[in-house]
């Protein structure tokens, strides 16, 4: 094998001033071909130079950034501050994160098998600044009610709240309630459908439109349609997303009642379900909703092994005086 050594000034050949480059430190049948666009970059040493000076500047940011922090957790966080500080604050930078140059602060950033409490502050090059909170077992549970009681608050201020182990309850959804086309009767028959049907619903969350949603979709399926096939889409009905205010007299007699009977203090959650009507309730008649569940993730609603314990059925009959005792005084 032979070793090449060639100087920088040998290193790039330019044919016909901008149309490609020959690259011949590996050997001479090698090219690649650059754009004036990718040629100019390659030639101006002044973007680069900037792009790493604008790394390095964020980079002592995070560096003040997590002095501060740990100024903030002894103040605010004694409790906590021998386990936050058991792992120092970390920042790491590179350059591929979805092909794009970043900056990230970990701190603090205790990760144990079932408890994590960490805060990840980072720099995407073309995405500006995110922060993001992680909570999990214990500190998940210890914060989860704050959390909830200030929603609307961090809402109002642009910052986005997920409360759950996969965040099932807070997303909207498309969902396939049945599909069907072809030949469906008895024996074999090798043609081809000439039509395919299916029903589809929408779950939604707040602040998004039954109308607006209906109309992005039915569009949306004669737009991708080929020009061959015929579309025939229409709306059977639709609902708009109520959320039950958790500070409500309403929601406060509930979460007492279900307290009393069962010894523990629920957790609001948002779950998905068809109720169009009491965001109608609320419309018309001004009042606030409120959602008493006594079923568990385990019942597998809605499929063909669904269940509910009977011991919860008599603990909802329990609860549900207590409800009316708390909400009357």
């Amino acid at each position: 094998m032979k070793a090449f050594r060639i100087s920088l000034s040998n290193f790039f050949i330019v044919t016909n001033g901008v149309k490609f480059i020959m690259f011949g430190a590996m050997n001479n049948g090698t090219k690649i071909t650059l754009s004036s666009k990718e040629l100019d970059l390659v030639c101006n040493i002044d973007w680069i130079l900037t792009k790493h000076a604008i790394i390095q500047k964020v980079y002592a940011l995070f560096g003040a950034e997590s002095m501060i922090l740990q100024q903030l957790v002894a103040q605010e966080l004694p409790a906590l501050e021998a386990i936050i500080n058991a792992y120092n604050p970390k920042i790491a930078k590179g350059e591929n994160y979805k092909q794009l140059p970043y900056v990230m602060l970990d701190y603090p950033r205790c990760f144990e098998k079932e408890n994590t409490l960490a805060i990840r502050t980072m720099f995407w090059w073309g995405n500006y600044f995110s922060i993001h909170l992680q909570l999990e077992g214990i500190y998940k549970a210890a914060a989860t009610e704050k959390l909830y009681g200030h929603f609307e608050l961090l809402k109002e201020q642009g910052y986005a709240v997920c409360i759950s182990n996969e965040r099932t309850g807070i997303r909207p959804t498309l969902e396939i309630n049945g599909i069907w086309g072809g030949y469906e009767g008895e024996g074999a028959k090798t043609v081809l459908p000439s039509k395919a049907t299916a029903k589809i619903s929408a779950r939604l969350v707040p602040d998004q439109s039954s109308v607006k949603i209906t109309t992005l979709l039915l569009d949306h399926f004669k737009k991708i349609a080929p020009p061959y096939v015929t579309v025939k889409a229409f709306e059977h009905h639709g609902g708009e997303p109520y959320i039950t205010p958790i500070d409500s007299k309403a929601y406060k007699a509930a979460a007492r009642a279900i307290e009393t009977t069962f010894a523990k203090k629920p957790i609001p959650v948002r779950g998905g379900g068809s109720i169009p009507i009491c965001s109608l309730f609320e419309q018309e008649l001004g009042i606030k909703i409120v959602f008493m569940g006594f079923g568990l993730d385990s019942d597998n609603l809605h499929s063909p092994n669904e269940k509910f314990n009977i011991e919860n059925f008599y603990k909802g009959i329990e609860t549900i005086p207590y409800f009316h005792k708390y909400f009357a005084e």
